[in-house]
């Protein structure tokens, strides 16, 4: 029995923040003597403009050492250590960044210091100490509509999304157009199973912004929780019309596929995803499960071996790998793979089908608990067992062996059907993909996502002012 298990997501994903920045010093008139500034100030804010124009143009390394030479002529400064701190957080120092951000508060409490600090608390998981510092940023600039998101990002990660929803809707009232708002709405609704909220939320924010290929992923994925497979795969489609490099919306649209019964499509989408991110485990996990469905078990095997290589945590791949191994008569093998996934994660499948390879070799104790516990978890023994033998008594003749009454009972009802990918089980796989996603497959992506750098650069710049 094939078990291929996957997320619908909550789809921000491992990811950088977006850091707000302290403006260079604006050049003062050439008017009255008493108008100019020292020559120590000067080269301090020559210094600290050419650290903000390096910092805007991605090149990190440079805005450090211009920060940290203009730190060295006047160390009092707390915008220096602000902008060094997001610089440092850019090139993934975090500690660095953090020392800065608390030299800045020391100096001088500011609302920038403050969110830029959370952000980092943030990508340290910190999520407690992130609202904190997101809530310090809110209290000096009550219209910093990007604390608002973030502190939203916080308290859903912690599962409190009535007040996640809350901050997001402040945002709103102060950036009406903001959609990424109406996304992280919509994030929300769905993984509280409201999907058809969270389409109405999807479809506010590409009213306002068509362009973006992850709202189109998050409302594919909705479309998908209410059964609606021709608009999730539309909409996993237009993602990958706007980036054909999205990897995620690949692999999405393959499990609508998978729902479809067209497996060879899927395996050319999972063969695209993997092309683009060979290390991602879940993609692998998932073509081997495929593989396995149409009794490739060669490649079967290939794949979810490099699978459980890249993530030892995976328990469907070593059930589906035992499977494999099952079913080309490797028992040895196919049972290791089964303990491997019970260590893991004590459920159903892999139970009831380690206790069929252990009616093979006629461990009737072993077979009889394993059988027992899958059943007690609410599996349809039954219907498991038809799906891969016709009945007890053909399976005791390919097998040799003769069941025990209480066991032979046990399987030995009505016939039902029971298709190896179910719309339970591929829900359950969407559930996951977050999880599976490389952690640097997100690096360019601000705290919730998003494609566009624009739109979440909470600074202002100095052609703003």
């Amino acid at each position: 029995m094939v078990t291929v298990r996957e997320p619908m997501p909550s789809l921000e994903s491992q990811i950088t923040t977006t850091p707000q920045l302290s403006l260079p010093v604006a050049d003062e008139p050439n008017g009255s003597p008493e108008s100019k500034l020292s020559e120590l100030e000067l080269d301090f804010n020559a210094l600290f403009s050419a650290g903000f124009a390096s910092q805007r143009e991605g090149d990190y390394r440079k805005a450090i050492t211009c920060y940290t030479k203009a730190i060295e002529l006047d160390s009092q400064i707390a915008d220096a250590y602000i902008n060094r701190g997001a610089a440092y957080e850019s090139v993934g120092q975090i500690e660095l960044a953090l020392q800065d951000l608390d030299t800045a508060l020391d100096l001088e409490p500011k609302s920038e210091a403050y969110n830029n600090r959370g952000n980092l608390y943030f990508v340290k998981c910190a999520y407690e100490q992130a609202i904190q510092d997101y809530s310090r940023a809110l209290d000096l600039e009550p219209g910093n509509s990007g604390a608002y998101i973030y502190r939203g990002h916080a308290l859903k990660s912690l599962g409190l999304y009535d007040r996640a929803i809350r901050d997001y809707r402040k945002a709103l009232a102060t950036d009406p157009d903001d959609a990424n708002a109406h996304t992280s709405i919509g994030i929300v609704y769905s993984l509280r199973g409201e999907y058809d909220e969270a389409i109405s939320s999807y479809d506010r924010a590409l009213k306002l912004d068509s362009s973006d290929p992850y709202i189109f992923l998050n409302r594919g994925t909705s479309h998908f929780g209410i059964g609606d497979w021709v608009s999730a795969k539309r909409d996993f489609g237009k993602a990958l019309e706007l980036d054909p490099q999205y990897t995620y919306a690949y692999v999405a649209r393959s499990l609508v596929l998978v729902k479809e019964g067209c497996f060879d499509r899927s395996i050319q989408d999972l063969n695209s995803a993997l092309q683009l991110t060979p290390s991602y485990s879940f993609a692998l996990a998932v073509r081997g499960s495929i593989f396995l469905e149409k009794g490739d078990l060669a490649r079967a095997i290939r794949d979810l071996s490099k699978a459980v290589v890249l993530d030892p945590h995976n328990d469907n791949a070593y059930n589906d790998k035992g499977v494999a191994y099952e079913r080309k008569g490797k028992l040895a093998k196919a049972i290791q793979d089964y303990d491997s996934a019970l260590r893991i994660r004590p459920n159903e499948k892999a139970y009831v089908n380690r206790g069929i390879a252990l009616l093979r070799l006629s461990q009737w104790d072993r077979a009889r608990s394993d059988l027992l516990s899958a059943r007690n978890m609410g599996i349809d023994l039954a219907s498991v067992f038809r799906a891969d033998h016709k009945d007890v008594a053909t399976f005791e003749e390919e097998h040799n062996v003769d069941l025990p009454q209480d066991i032979s009972e046990m399987l030995d009802f009505e016939e039902a059907s029971q298709p190896a990918f179910t719309e339970e089980s591929i829900r359950h796989m969407f559930m996951e993909i977050r999880e599976s996603f490389p952690d640097t497959a997100f690096d360019d992506l601000p705290t919730d996502g998003a494609m566009n750098y624009k739109r979440y650069l909470y600074g202002r710049s100095p052609d703003s002012q």
